[in-house]
């Protein structure tokens, strides 16, 4: 029988009260004419231009959403086949799926596309009359959440041409051809750049989903366009998975906990990047799982970074599990806790490149912060801020403005902060490993900020303990401080430690710290690639503390045995080398440095090739890991018109999870033609492509190397050309080491602290007292190559180094990259 008492729960917005009545008579006459054998526990299909003519059973006979949504019974699944949705503003009242059907992406829009033909010319700009989609800032939204320089960020109208995006402008006077204006009072869309013979998209939708209802699971769909939030969840236990949310006006999801709780929700394995404000949120939102996301490049509209703009953000919010996410490149923080959020589990984070600060968490209490790797930025690492009850252990932090930022101020508790003490105390520090070799934060480590102690530093109030984190900085001259103890007002303190000895004299803390100043790292395999792994026999390896059993299994290690300090745990056991093998090829290594958005890195910036010449090769990169699972498949781009200038191979790399940072190599040959021509000279790019068919990596483009090529017949190239086809050498140059006559092995020095004699671990490297000699037989025959002008002939081994007077030598080889003549 047709269950008639549906509630319809579509809720459509369009211009004209004409068409919207319209709409909601079809979809009551699409509820009254559905299908009998409609029922529970099935799967129905959907398409762009479904009908409610049809089945919905089969994929030949699809529904439209609008229909799906308005007529099955809970327990239903719908899915929904490839291609893109231009609808919104749906409520579901009961349990459903709604889901991908298969690889072919599945894109919900928020906005619809403006016809040429309903353009109007108006003097320098164009029109749309008509336009009723309206979106103003909310009322209860103050001036503390913007940038005074982009006041209108809380417009949450967007215009897209061709896929990019303009800026919102409040008047006629200041539109330009990369702006739009909303003209309220007449109901008019203007944009100053003529849109005929382009795509302009524009919103009309404020959401896609509102889930009124328990267990609703949302899986595999990318949300694009919408206004606020492209879903508001407002009953327990969704699950939200595996989709994207991008170019959403304020951000891709919100739990609105606000009228009650939220609890019980999922969040897993999903991807939010370039929202308006932040990438998700939660209020009340309690018990949440956050595994496996990707938050990145966040509030494209510019809202205040200090304020409410995050990878994510959670309010009044207890007990969640947040483990396993990537948070990156935000304009703001990576992920925000702030006012009543007690008791979270934040561990195996990776969080980096944000503007502001990596972890924040703030007015709180409860929060075990483990395992994370948060480097890069700017302001502070981690910042617990008026906070209690806190347990930071085996974080890695590396090259961010302060690493660790213990912060208590006089401010007082609003009426709607209920349960906030604003009290910092009992905040734990153990195993942390804080790496900086940056020049601009002057080595800076961690920082201690409280109020109104008359006398410091006075460490009991805040810290229950604080012992055996590891310090590394490459030079001691730029130091600044290991710690910073700044009390408030001035003139209460401001004593700086220099040394771990230093803080552990002054406060009797940190009596097994390790102290590393080296201008070689001796911590992690390659800091600069992001490689946070332990070296073999690193000065951090069973230095740390045994964990209770809840933090030992967020590390996946046995509880109460010795653990490394920092995030990475190494069962391999320090075997020294007694002397590293003598090398004569030169492999630059990947330097990346976070820059802007860019997924694909190379080894090399520029490259000169010859007709005739050598070939040159290069290791093309990821910036940051596919998922588990994910092959991303990367291509060179060559201009069009220098496509016939040179070759390269193969066509094409694939990387995945256990490549992705040092990648693999192309290489590249400049055709040997008869034309003169001058020298060529343009850019080569890298493009790339998932298995996944919602991926960051769809579409990337990066690695751009600047190319010349040379010519060999007189067009103002190279004269110089190879004259024989190189012969290999009949033997092979051989590095006969003399083994030296001690190994270089750190050692550890106790130097008494105090009065009361305490060891402190001082990590000192023990020069060689001999050096390795290479003596290499020379070959018997040597190719007669001329390499071309300009070309390099000679490498090295290090692209740096910094030598400290009386400090430890620095050695390297410098090698040949082509066999001189005999």
């Amino acid at each position: 029988m047709i269950n008639r008492t549906h509630r319809i729960n579509v809720i459509l917005r369009w211009a004209g009260t004409a068409t919207l009545l319209l709409m909601l008579l079809a979809s009551i006459n699409g509820l009254l004419l559905a299908s009998p054998f409609v029922q529970s526990g099935t799967t129905y299909y959907v398409s762009p231009t479904g009908s409610s003519a049809n089945t919905g059973l089969t994929t030949g006979s699809p529904w439209s959403l609008s229909h799906a949504i308005a007529t099955v019974p809970a327990g239903s699944t719908i899915r929904m086949l490839g291609g893109t949705y231009r609808m919104g503003n749906f409520t579901i009242t009961r349990q459903l799926t709604i889901q991908n059907h298969d690889a072919t992406p599945v894109i919900m829009k928020g906005s619809i596309i403006i016809p040429n033909g309903e353009w109007i010319v108006d003097g320098s700009r164009w029109r749309r009359d008509n336009w009723t989609a309206q979106f103003p800032p909310p009322a209860w939204e103050g001036s503390e959440y913007l940038n005074p320089s982009f006041p209108y960020a809380n417009y949450r109208e967007q215009v897209y041409v061709n896929n990019s995006s303009l800026v919102q402008v409040g008047s006629l006077a200041t539109l330009t051809s990369s702006s739009f204006y909303v003209d309220y009072a007449n109901f008019r869309l203007y944009v100053g750049a003529n849109p005929i013979g382009n795509t302009v998209e524009s919103t009309i939708y404020n959401a896609a989903f509102t889930i009124d209802a328990s267990g609703v699971i949302i899986r595999g769909i990318t949300f694009m366009h919408y206004a606020d939030a492209a879903i508001f969840i407002t009953d327990t236990n969704a699950t939200i998975e595996n989709s994207t949310f991008t170019w959403n006006g304020i951000q891709g999801l919100r739990f609105n906990g606000d009228a009650g709780n939220v609890s019980g929700g999922i969040v897993r394995n999903n991807v939010f990047s370039f929202n308006g404000r932040k990438g998700f949120s939660g209020t009340y939102a309690h018990n949440l799982l956050i595994e496996g996301n990707t938050m990145n490049a966040n509030n494209v509209e510019n809202f205040n970074a200090e304020y409410d703009a995050a990878g994510f953000k959670v309010t009044w919010s207890d007990n969640l599990i947040v483990r396993d996410n990537i948070s990156t490149n935000n304009t703001g923080h990576g992920m925000s806790f702030d006012i009543g959020s007690d008791n979270p589990d934040i561990y195996r984070n990776r969080v980096h490149g944000n503007t502001v600060h990596g972890i924040l968490f703030e007015i709180s209490q409860g929060a075990d912060i483990v395992g994370n790797y948060v480097y890069n930025n700017p302001d502070s690492g981690i910042r617990i801020s008026n906070s209690s009850n806190v347990r930071i252990y085996n974080n890695t932090l590396v090259n961010n403005g302060n690493h660790l930022r213990i912060y208590e101020n006089n401010r007082s508790p609003q009426p709607w902060e209920v349960g906030a003490t604003f009290v910092t105390e009992n905040v734990r520090v153990h195993n942390n490993l804080q790496w900086n070799n940056q020049a601009a934060y002057n080595n800076r480590m961690s920082v201690i900020t409280m109020w109104d102690y008359a006398s410091c530093p006075n460490i009991t109030p805040m810290f229950t303990s604080w012992d055996n984190n590891g310090y590394y900085r490459w030079s001691s001259s730029l130091l600044d401080y290991i710690l910073k103890w700044q009390g408030s007002p001035a003139p209460a303190c401001d004593d700086v430690y220099r040394t771990v000895a230093e803080f552990s004299a002054a406060v009797g803390f940190e009596t097994n710290g390790v102290d590393v100043v080296n201008a070689v790292d001796p911590v992690f395999v390659n800091a600069m690639s992001e490689n946070f792994d332990l070296a073999v026999c690193s000065p951090m390896l069973d230095e740390g503390i045994g964990l209770p059993s809840d933090l030992a299994a967020m590390l996946n290690v046995p509880a109460n045995t010795t653990t490394d300090i920092g995030a990475w745990q190494t069962t391999v056991p320090c075997v020294p080398t007694a002397t590293p093998t003598p090398t004569r090829t030169f492999t630059p290594t990947p330097t990346f440095t976070p820059s802007g958005l860019s997924l694909i890195g190379a080894t090399r910036t520029s490259m000169t090739l010859a007709e005739g010449g050598v070939s040159i090769s290069f290791n093309v990169f990821l910036t940051q890991s596919p998922a588990a699972g994910e092959l991303v498949t990367i291509v060179p781009n060559i201009p069009s018109q220098y496509a016939s200038q040179l070759t390269f191979t193969p066509a094409n790399r694939k990387l995945d999870t256990s490549n992705w940072s040092t990648g693999r190599s192309f290489t590249f040959t400049a055709v040997n033609d008869t034309s003169p021509e001058a020298a060529l000279n343009f850019n080569i790019s890298f493009s790339s492509t998932s298995s996944f068919a919602v991926s960051l990596f769809n579409g990337a483009v990066g690695g751009v190397v600047a190319t010349t090529i040379t010519d060999n017949d007189g067009g103002g190239g190279a004269t110089n050309t190879p004259t024989n086809t190189p012969i290999p050498p009949t033997n092979t140059p051989t590095n006969t080491p003399v083994p030296p006559t001690a190994t270089n092995t750190p050692t550890r020095t106790n130097t008494p602290v105090g009065p009361t004699a305490t060891p402190t671990n001082t990590f000192t490297p023990v020069p060689p007292t001999n050096t390795p000699t290479n003596t290499p037989i020379p070959p018997t025959a040597t190719p007669t190559n001329t390499q071309p002008a300009g070309s390099v002939l000679i490498g090295a081994s290090r692209t740096e180094m910094t030598l400290n007077e009386g400090g430890v030598s620095v050695t390297y080889n410098v090698t040949l990259l082509q066999a001189p003549p005999a």
